[in-house]
């Protein structure tokens, strides 16, 4: 094989894995939305609501009502604050722990699922 081909082939080579790569971190992302969703359904949207907006089917129950998810202010929460708030529960609110329930896999889906009401 001439030194062209070689030099052709090598390039090939190191891009195919780094394409590769790309996909994986797409289909990982896009498995950790739907799964974050599926988790906030299961777990959150009958407080949050389903548009994440606090109006949830038992939001009226509670005193101050669940926050809103698709507000301003809670854009700018970190995502550690919202972590320890899923694992901790906020008890000025009656959001109760969810961190014997969820994995910490469950937990980021969510946060990464919150987020997505944000944009």
């Amino acid at each position: 094989m001439n030194k062209q081909r070689m030099k052709k082939l090598l390039i090939i080579l190191g891009v195919i894995p780094l394409l590769f790569g790309i996909l994986y971190v797409h289909v990982a992302a896009e498995d950790d939305l739907d799964r974050g969703m599926i988790v906030y359904q299961a777990n959150c949207l009958h407080c949050h609501g389903e548009n994440g907006d606090g109006n949830g089917p038992e939001a009226s129950n509670f005193v101050p009502g669940p926050a809103d998810l698709t507000s301003i202010e809670m854009a700018s929460v970190p995502d550690s604050h919202l972590e320890k708030a899923i694992v901790e529960g906020v008890s000025e609110v009656e959001m109760h722990s969810w961190g014997g329930i969820l994995s910490k896999e469950d937990i980021y889906a969510v946060i990464k699922f919150v987020r997505s009401f944000q944009q």
